[in-house]
């Protein structure tokens, strides 16, 4: 989505496919031209692609290049060419990464419908990040207008959340068109300095309070509040600095 690498469920990617895929091909055509493959060479470097990971196993982008070229297709070994053909058959749903860059086959059979998948999309969507608008679908989900499908999700009850601290580019900063509702707008700037940038910020009843790091060598978490931290908002921290680092099995402190 949005031309961002996402994680998401295995079990979630055909969806994913069925509605992306089509659009990263058609997007990614002038690219290839470019680069020196034609609308039928950059099909068939998919289709060889495939057999190639079936048959060797994973390969490296160019590892994979070489063999495309020793079959007719005029992949160049410099520049960007690999890694686009990479992507497009990545977008087809023929080919995924395994391990440190090498890519593998992928076998997923046939795709959802893409309707039902847009609709399921969007309702989900809706479920997940209410009170959201069509809008904020819209920017989260990088669809074109003529993509979008939109039913106005029903008003639920919001439930008191406890303090959670989140990573970098977390999802409830990124969900809705505006930040306003869970970033004070006076300290925006110092969870999303700009740049694409997104620090890991802490959050009690879904509203950031301040950003935070982790210093591995030190073993510790550095907390900068915006502003007063009571006495139950720090323990609800140390709570969930005890939780990372019984995750990452050593010990964490708490600075300030």
């Amino acid at each position: 989505m949005r031309g961002t690498l996402h994680l998401l469920a295995a079990e979630d990617l055909p969806t994913v496919l069925a509605i992306y895929g089509p659009l990263h091909l058609a997007r990614g055509r002038r690219r290839l031209a470019q680069l020196g493959l034609s609308s039928d060479q950059a099909e068939r470097s998919t289709e060889l692609a495939a057999e190639i990971v079936r048959e060797e196993g994973p390969l490296t982008r160019h590892e994979l290049a070489a063999r495309l070229r020793e079959r007719g297709v005029p992949v160049a070994a410099e520049g960007q060419a690999p890694i686009h053909v990479v992507a497009r058959a990545a977008h087809a749903g023929v080919l995924i990464a395994v391990g440190e860059e090498r890519y593998g086959a992928l076998e997923l059979g046939p795709l959802p419908d893409r309707e039902e998948a847009l609709v399921n999309l969007a309702r989900r969507y809706a479920r997940s990040h209410a009170p959201a608008t069509q809008e904020d679908y819209a920017v989260w989900s990088g669809l074109p207008k003529a993509d979008l499908r939109w039913d106005e999700p029903e008003p639920g009850e919001a439930e008191a959340g406890g303090v959670t601290l989140l990573p970098a580019f977390d999802e409830w900063l990124l969900g809705w068109k505006s930040r306003d509702p869970i970033l004070p707008r006076e300290h925006a700037k110092r969870a999303a300095p700009g740049g694409g940038i997104i620090r890991p910020v802490a959050i009690a009843d879904g509203r950031a309070f301040a950003t935070w790091r982790l210093d591995r060598p030190k073993r510790r978490i550095e907390l900068e509040p915006f502003g007063r931290v009571s006495r139950q908002l720090r323990l609800g921290v140390e709570e969930e600095v005890a939780a990372i680092g019984d995750f990452l099995g050593v010990c964490l402190s708490l600075q300030p």
